[in-house]
């Protein structure tokens, strides 16, 4: 059974080099210290409001599968 989870950007990285995730295409997030969500267009042209130090947060989903398996989402083909 595949299993997908949401991370902080600092997890992402764990959850990628050391338990073998993949991260999912276009599925980047980045929120203001309010929890309000700041588009991916803000980002690129210089917010930097979502970051840590400002009382924000960004990060991603992942997917793990067993062996053998992959699984589509969104257009994308993840594992196997």
């Amino acid at each position: 059974m595949p299993v997908i989870t949401t991370g902080e950007t600092r997890g992402v990285a764990f959850y990628e080099n050391a338990l073998g995730f993949q991260r999912l295409r276009g599925s980047e997030f980045w929120l203001d210290n309010q929890g309000r969500d700041i588009d991916e267009e803000s980002v690129r042209a210089g917010s930097d409001e979502w970051k840590r130090n400002k009382g924000g947060l960004s990060g991603a989903e992942l997917i793990w599968c067993p062996e053998g398996y992959s699984v589509e989402i969104r257009g994308h083909v993840y594992c196997g």
